[in-house]
């Protein structure tokens, strides 16, 4: 499956007005019910979500192009295309193009019936 075949919406804020990453959902299209998959492309100086933690899910961020800073509790970390970043539940997080160039990610994550976000 392609993920640039597949139509991205803009992803925003709806108590700011800050605007993220273009998202595409690729799991439903791969038939998958464990696994929650998106495909986003961060323009430089945006991020692709706001901080947020999850209490169940896990998350795995793996650049495809480009180069982000994953931020964990507060600790950023610079990955380059190939690299990764993992959220584990409880764990404050978001993924940052802070780079002149445009950035895709493709996020990897558990699904949890009981997993509840909250935004420090």
């Amino acid at each position: 499956m392609d993920p640039n075949a597949i139509e991205h919406r803009q992803l925003s804020s709806a108590t700011t007005g800050e605007t993220y990453a273009r998202s595409a959902v690729l799991s439903e299209g791969l038939g998958l019910r464990s696994l929650f998959v998106h495909h986003d492309v961060v323009p430089p100086g945006t991020r692709a979500s706001a901080a947020h933690r999850h209490s169940e899910r896990e998350e795995l961020v793996v650049v495809l192009s480009g180069t982000v800073t994953a931020w964990s509790d507060g600790a950023p970390e610079v990955i380059s295309a190939g690299g990764v970043a993992a959220f584990p539940p409880g764990v404050s997080h978001y993924v940052e193009n802070a780079s002149a160039e445009p950035a895709e990610i493709l996020v990897i994550a558990s699904q949890r019936e009981h997993d509840r976000v909250s935004y420090p």
